[in-house]
């Protein structure tokens, strides 16, 4: 899904390439807890579900775009911003 918003920045990956970064943000969950949201960790310590596939992969990509984009998404009145 692309993003018309020209305030948010445009981000792609290449497929081939980062094949298990696309699979791992895909699997990743969002959980509610107390009025928060937390990304669902328990595929990293589940023994089924392959790692590269967990979401180790996909934290990278959010603290990536976190440290180059942080200010810029921050602007945003309805970003919640990450708690690293």
């Amino acid at each position: 899904m692309l993003c018309s918003d020209p305030k948010f920045p445009r981000i792609r990956f290449n497929g081939t390439i980062c094949k298990y970064t696309l699979i791992s943000m895909n699997n990743t969950q969002v959980i509610e807890s107390e009025g928060k949201f937390n990304k669902n960790k328990k595929s990293e310590r589940s023994k089924t579900i392959l790692q590269e596939e967990a979401t180790h992969f996909s934290d990278v990509v959010d603290k990536r775009i976190w440290t180059k984009y942080g200010d810029l998404l921050k602007q945003d009145s309805t970003f919640i911003p990450a708690r690293i």
